[in-house]
């Protein structure tokens, strides 16, 4: 390496990263405003618009039911398709679904996802932040989709597992950075779905399959 290049590199400034409570101030703003961000949108739309399913996918869980039997298209949330979703999704949002009703659930969740994602991103210095302002990303935000909080595990070893939630978007997730937490994590999540309900993996294949053909 020429010496020239050296000294330059040598000039110039190591940026540190920031500290652990401005990152913490700022994943906290965020979350507060994406969860904002939703709440307008939703009180527009469905009760909690794609969260809907997940909550009441969730509520099936608590109720001893089976959500690709219970939740089906129509009633009070209008919805337009049956539970397509891995098991998997419905167990991660039961912890916002047990005491909220589905419209504060999903707000609750769009928020935590996203402080954890902004937590995730700012490691480093505070120049990705400007992802909160993308179309992607609000999207994900107003709908209450799991999309941020499968991202923000990608950037959050000790969340690897969350990857189960959203096979599609989380196999991509693990593969960017697998971690014991992703392995562990995921064989006790997919471990504790089987238990609940041993035949989800066909019975989701099956709905998945039955959506795409009302689709097409």
């Amino acid at each position: 390496t020429p010496i020239w290049k050296e000294k330059r590199r040598a000039s110039r400034p190591v940026k540190s990263p920031p500290s652990a409570a401005s990152r913490f101030v700022v994943a906290v703003v965020i979350g507060i405003a994406a969860a904002g961000f939703c709440y307008f949108h939703i009180s527009l739309n469905r009760p909690a618009d794609d969260f809907s399913w997940y909550w009441l996918g969730a509520r099936a869980l608590l109720a001893g039911q089976d959500p690709y039997m219970v939740v089906q298209p129509g009633g009070a949330f209008r919805l337009d398709a049956p539970f397509v979703y891995p098991i998997t999704t419905a167990i991660i949002a039961v912890p916002f679904s047990i005491w909220l009703p589905p419209a504060a659930a999903g707000v609750l969740f769009v928020g935590v996802s996203s402080a954890l994602l902004a937590w995730g991103i700012t490691k480093r210095g505070f120049a990705l932040l400007p992802i909160f302002g993308s179309a992607p990303f609000m999207w994900a935000a107003k709908s209450g989709q799991i999309s941020t909080l499968v991202t923000a595990s990608a950037l959050l070893p000790a969340l690897g597992w969350i990857a189960l939630a959203k096979p599609n978007v989380g196999l991509a997730t693990s593969a960017y950075r697998f971690s014991r937490w992703s392995l562990v994590g995921g064989a006790a999540l997919i471990a504790i779905s089987l238990l609940i309900n041993p035949h989800w993996p066909l019975e989701w294949l099956t709905a998945v399959d039955t959506r795409s053909q009302i689709a097409y």
